[in-house]
């Protein structure tokens, strides 16, 4: 097995999943009728397939910050613009201490407790992002768990 990416209609990454190690390219992801509404949890009955996604088994080069793949040029490229990476860069760049002092008024907090506040932020931070993707893979799980009893429904 190796991993893909599900892409949306415009190419940018979605989610990665897994196929056999023989499969190459990129295949439409379609949904038939009878499938679950993801808003609601209940039944489409349309009879049209809706094509919203792409399943793209071409590795994504590292460095890349929104992975989109070129559905044209066959090839995985960044999805953001060099202004969007700089002002990425530019937030990610940790703040001195002294830096971040500049903007306190005489009678704030010290340095060493100023610091200590922006590092507990931080971690907060890091830790309700880290509850997100918890999150978000828990309901991707849910929802392969129930495509795949459809399928041994259907078969």
């Amino acid at each position: 097995m190796k991993e893909a990416i599900i892409v949306d209609k415009d190419g940018f990454y979605l989610e990665p999943t897994l196929v056999d190690d023989h499969v190459s390219g990129v295949f439409p992801l379609s949904e038939l009728s009878g499938s679950r509404d993801y808003t609601t949890g209940s039944q489409i009955d349309t009879s049209l397939e809706i094509f919203e996604a792409y399943q793209v088994a071409i590795s994504v080069p590292p460095g890349l910050y929104k992975p989109r793949f070129d559905f044209e040029a066959g090839e995985w490229t960044e999805g953001l613009s060099p202004e969007e990476i700089d002002t990425l860069r530019s937030k990610s760049q940790p703040q001195t201490i002294e830096h971040m002092a500049r903007g306190l008024p005489k009678d704030a907090l010290s340095l060493e407790s100023r610091a200590t506040v922006s590092q507990d932020d931080y971690v907060l931070q890091l830790m309700f992002d880290l509850q997100q993707r918890i999150n978000d893979q828990s309901n991707r799980i849910a929802d392969l768990e129930y495509h795949i009893n459809q399928l041994k429904e259907n078969a």
